[in-house]
């Protein structure tokens, strides 16, 4: 009986192929990003690349506990007073795994709407970490909306639902 490439387990019935093998059902969902890529063209290299970032992924989310949601955006633990920005691949047209915060490691937030003419072309939150030199984007959207549609006024409120989230929880939010 043949095995999987990435985890050992036994290969059944079912069994998905890639560039020179076979993985199971469960390595493919998380090489294939949750069924929504083809892995047929990927080196064995990048599936386990990506099998163990999704495993670093669920470690930071093993003691969050979901009690606030913000529309695509955030997930809110406030037992733990912890944040996960979700991917945001609407916005940015890429994929990445979501990222959990603690709410101590955030020093501030700048919060950016850029408006011209009755249209908002971009708009989102950049969050500063004590932890790490790099900032976390959530952007909201990135291409132009006028302001007056429906889809801004949903986006509007999700921007200022998050901008209070971080303000009601002492973090210094400066409008740019």
């Amino acid at each position: 009986m043949k095995l999987c490439d990435v985890c050992g387990r036994e290969l059944g019935f079912i069994k998905f192929r890639y560039v020179s093998g076979n993985i199971c059902k469960s390595c493919y969902e998380t090489a294939s990003r949750n069924f929504t890529e083809t892995i047929r063209e990927l080196e064995l290299g990048e599936i386990n690349r990506r099998c163990s970032l999704h495993s670093e992924c669920l470690k930071g989310a093993e003691d969050f506990e979901l009690s606030k949601r913000i529309g695509n955006y955030m997930l809110i633990d406030e037992v733990h007073k912890q944040f996960c920005v979700l991917s945001g691949s609407d916005a940015s047209k890429t994929y990445c795994l979501p990222n959990f915060y603690s709410l101590d490691d955030v020093k501030y937030c700048k919060v950016s709407s850029v408006p011209e003419h009755g249209i908002v072309t971009a708009m989102g939150v950049e969050v500063f970490l004590h932890s790490q030199a790099q900032t976390q984007q959530i952007t909201l959207f990135s291409s132009p909306i006028r302001r007056r549609s429906y889809a801004f006024r949903r986006t509007s409120a999700f921007f200022e639902a998050i901008v209070s989230y971080f303000e009601s929880n002492g973090v210094v939010c400066t409008r740019v």
